[in-house]
């Protein structure tokens, strides 16, 4: 495959990439661009449909760093023990790096020790998977060893070369499997997957930010890939490595996942990661601790600790009318519908529903003047809040008899 870089003449990091790869060969060097951005640009060429959208431009060299410092303007990333510096061509950083051959993985995550390879060729044997191992010259000739370009247009994730080994080097290499298959819609090749059944338990030497990072990214490409990493992870066992104390129902789980493929209430949730992590916290032992241990934020945290003790008050809708207002009151109230959805629960009644919706917009801006009313009345403590609740429920439901809000008098006539 040759790729016509005049489709990508828009793109100002890829021009400036393939700029700063001409004038590396220029100097007497091969260099090449490489990873996730030649993935994307095979994937958007071969039906040239909507926008490109090409970022991360990485480049690899055989020419060495202290010559690369010497010809352009660089700055260290902290990568320089792998071959790895920023280069900047026309104000536009690439990251820049040394052909390598990797050593052993003695912690199944690092690299022992690294030495500079002489081709891409040699360097393309330690990537992880075909579909990121591939390259393209200045010229827009592809370079593809491992047949990455036939992999995505057959829609099957291989490793390059023996997956055991690939797995058995870095661990995380297995979650990233599962997440690459669901974001393009690949199947994972049959060893691939008997590999994943066989090393998941190498997953527990992987920090738990990667692995609820991973999940998150995995949310980030919508409802349809976030449903597929559930159902390798279940599949496969895998969830059982990093959740050993199954602190989450991964089938409960799965099956909401699922059950959002197929129907979903708000279609604007489709990519939204605080929903899918819900879902996938849904019917946990104990939420906090969960959140903990899966280093999720407080606020997500909140969000699902507000969704689930709401469920029942939604499953009930109208019957307590201040829960129910307070519920629909709440800012993450469509995360609560969409996730009640996901579990198959029965809308609420169009009408009440409505009347619900029209107490809150009165009721709700008038709330400090029931707290003060009751403060005037001389009432505190817990008395105070089996008051406040008591005159809540009897302002709401005078607003659905006649309409409109008692006044200020009114309500202090009540206590």
């Amino acid at each position: 495959m040759r790729i016509d870089w005049k489709y990508f003449n828009n793109n100002e990091e890829v021009v400036k990439g393939i700029d700063l790869v001409r004038q590396i060969n220029e100097l007497g060097y091969d260099a090449y661009i490489v990873g996730g951005c030649v993935r994307d640009i095979v994937r958007w060429y071969t039906n040239k449909s909507g926008d490109p959208n090409i970022h991360d431009v990485d480049i690899c060299t055989n020419m060495p760093m202290d010559k690369l410092y010497k010809a352009f303007k660089c700055e260290s990333n902290n990568g320089e023990e792998h071959g790895t510096i920023l280069v900047f061509n026309k104000g536009e950083a690439f990251e820049v790096t040394q052909f390598r051959a990797d050593g052993d993985y003695s912690d199944g995550r690092h690299p022992d020790s690294v030495k500079w390879a002489d081709t891409f060729e040699e360097d393309s044997k330690r990537r992880d998977f075909t579909i990121n191992a591939m390259a393209i010259d200045a010229d827009g000739n592809l370079i593809d060893y491992h047949g990455g370009a036939e992999d995505l247009a057959n829609g099957i994730l291989r490793t390059v070369g023996d997956p055991d080994e690939r797995f058995g080097e870095d661990a995380s290499r297995i979650i990233r499997a599962m997440r690459f298959a669901a974001r393009f819609n690949m199947k994972l090749d049959q060893g691939v997957y008997n590999s994943i059944c066989k090393l998941h338990g190498t997953l527990n030497k992987v920090a738990m930010e990667r692995i609820s990072a991973e999940l998150k990214k995995t949310a980030e490409y919508g409802v349809k890939a976030f449903a597929q990493v559930m159902d390798i992870m279940v599949k496969t066992g895998a969830y059982h490595s990093f959740d050993p104390q199954k602190l989450l129902d991964w089938n409960s789980a799965l099956i909401m996942a699922q059950n959002r493929v197929v129907s979903q209430k708000y279609i604007e949730l489709n990519k939204d990661v605080m929903t899918s992590m819900i879902c996938l916290l849904y019917n946990c032992k104990n939420l906090q601790h969960a959140c903990q241990y899966f280093r999720l934020e407080n606020d997500l945290m909140k969000t699902a600790y507000y969704v689930f003790t709401n469920l029942p008050i939604y499953k009930t809708f109208g019957t307590d009318i201040v829960a129910t207002v307070k519920m629909i009151n709440n800012p993450n109230y469509c995360r609560l519908e969409e996730v009640a959805h996901a579990l198959s629960y029965k809308e609420p009644n169009a009408k009440i529903s409505q009347d619900m919706e029209y107490v809150s917009d009165i009721a709700i801006p008038l709330s400090k003047d029931l707290s003060k009313a009751v403060s005037e009345k001389g009432y505190s403590g817990p008395a105070f809040g089996k008051k406040l609740k008591e005159l809540t429920e009897w302002f709401y439901n005078q607003i659905l008899d006649t309409g409109e809000a008692p006044s200020y008098e009114e309500i202090l006539n009540n206590l």
